[in-house]
């Protein structure tokens, strides 16, 4: 099972790239990983409530990859986004190992509680 809680995991910081409807998109480090969710600098101020759509992979096994949609909660003036407190959907997730999935899915329903 895969913790993304951990401390040298927040560390590591997964590689993110995210896009909105309208297709602009950006290659990120997330500033911060906890069990409430994830916030990380946009570049670009976008309204609460945007959906965005996250391509996640882990630093441990760079083919482990999942993509879901997630709506923005908070956005500081600095551009940092937080997401996933108002929900997250799994729409894909690509690995050679099925049971990595149960990890990110776990961790999804923490976060979305």
């Amino acid at each position: 099972m895969i913790d993304l809680r951990n401390e040298e995991r927040v560390k590591a910081s997964p590689i993110i790239r995210y896009w909105t409807k309208d297709r602009s998109m950006m290659i990120s480090q997330a500033n911060n990983i906890s069990h409430t969710g994830i916030s990380f600098n946009t570049g670009k101020m976008y309204d609460k409530g945007t959906p965005v759509y996250i391509q996640m992979r882990s630093p441990e096994k760079l083919e482990d990859v999942i993509t879901f949609r997630a709506k923005i909660v908070h956005q500081e003036v600095n551009n940092e986004i937080s997401l996933f407190k108002t929900g997250a959907e799994i729409i894909d997730f690509h690995s050679d190992d099925d049971t990595r999935l149960e990890g990110y899915i776990n961790f999804m329903k923490e976060l979305t509680q």
